[in-house]
Formats: C-alpha cells, structure tokens, sequence
C-alpha cells in the first residue's frame, strides 16, 4: 500500500512504490501490489544501483514485442519519407553549389544561408544538417562527390 514513509527503515525521504509483483510480469499499479520504500532501501532490496534499471527495460521491451506491441515513434517512417523527399528537392542546388566550388559540409552551409534557404523546419543550415540531407540519400559527403563530381585532386575543399 502507499505509504508517506518507508516500511523498512521509516524515513519520510525520497519515497517510492515498489511492486510486490513486478509490472514485466505482470503486476498491477494496485494498492495491494505496491510497498513504499526508500531509495536506499528499494535498491538494497533488488541489491543494485537504483539508477541502473537496464534489466528491467529490456524485459518489458521483450514482454510488449510478444504482445504484438509495436515500439517507438509511430511516425517515424512517414518523417523518414518527407525527410528523403526534401533531401531530393535539395539535391539541384547543392549540386549547383558543389560546381560552384563548395566542396565541404561547412562551405555547403555556409553557401545555404548566404542564398536565404531555410531546412524544412525554417531553421539555417549547419554542417551536419546538409550531411543528414546526403544521408537520407544513402550518401556521406565524400561518396557523393567522388561518384557525382570528381575533383581533379581528388581532395575536399572549403
């Protein structure tokens, strides 16, 4: 049951509710499945750091994936999709700029700003915001270059 002190040692700090029945197996967030201890005392009972509650995830993660739950941003693909279109549509100038002679990631965010373009979040562009552009295109940087304009030496340049 909920308590406002810890059953094992009776301070008032730092509480927390333990399942009786852990919740991967499970137990319920009912009164009659709940303990109130301590930090201390809580990680002295599962004899662990109490931050170090890896095993514990990894074994919901299990018991949902059995269940047919499906983990993580539902959205995920559908960003990943809209991310690869704007790359695409990008494409054509950082082409243009390339041939301009901008041959980094930072020459390349540098050229972006100074033409006014914005990321699709209205946001200026950094080094690593055109490298993630190439990488929703299956590139790094120097793969694109070497396949798509090759520099006669053959070396990056700002």
């Amino acid at each position: 049951m909920k308590l406002d002190f810890c059953v094992a040692c009776g301070t008032k700090d730092n509480l927390q509710h333990h399942h009786l029945k852990p919740q991967v197996d499970g137990g319920s967030d009912d009164e009659t499945n709940l303990i109130t201890l301590c930090q201390e005392c809580h990680a002295i009972y599962h004899n662990l750091n109490f931050r170090d509650h890896g095993w514990l995830t990894r074994k919901g993660l299990e018991r949902a994936k059995a269940k047919g739950v499906k983990l993580g941003n539902p959205k995920a693909q559908e960003q990943g999709i809209m991310a690869k279109k704007q790359s695409e549509e990008l494409l054509p100038i950082l082409d243009q700029l390339i041939v301009e002679g901008n041959r980094s990631l930072y020459s390349l965010s540098r050229a972006l700003n100074e033409r006014g373009l914005k990321t699709p979040k209205g946001a200026k562009f950094y080094p690593n915001t055109v490298s993630l552009r190439f990488k929703y295109l299956g590139y790094t940087l120097p793969d694109y270059l070497e396949q798509h304009h090759p520099h006669p030496t053959n070396r990056s340049q700002n």
